[in-house]
Parts: C-alpha cells; structure tokens; sequence
C-alpha cells in the first residue's frame, strides 16, 4: 500500500507542476 501512496503523490506533484507552468 505505501508503494500505491507513492505512486498517487509522484501523479499529484505532476500535476501540479503542470498546473504551474500552464498559469505561467
């Protein structure tokens, strides 16, 4: 289950990452 966790959090700082670069 921690490896699932791990896996949700890489996808989640993505995403955000994603978020910042398309607000600039």
């Amino acid at each position: 289950s921690k490896s699932i966790i791990l896996t949700q959090d890489i996808h989640a700082r993505a995403e955000i990452a994603r978020i910042r670069v398309i607000n600039g």
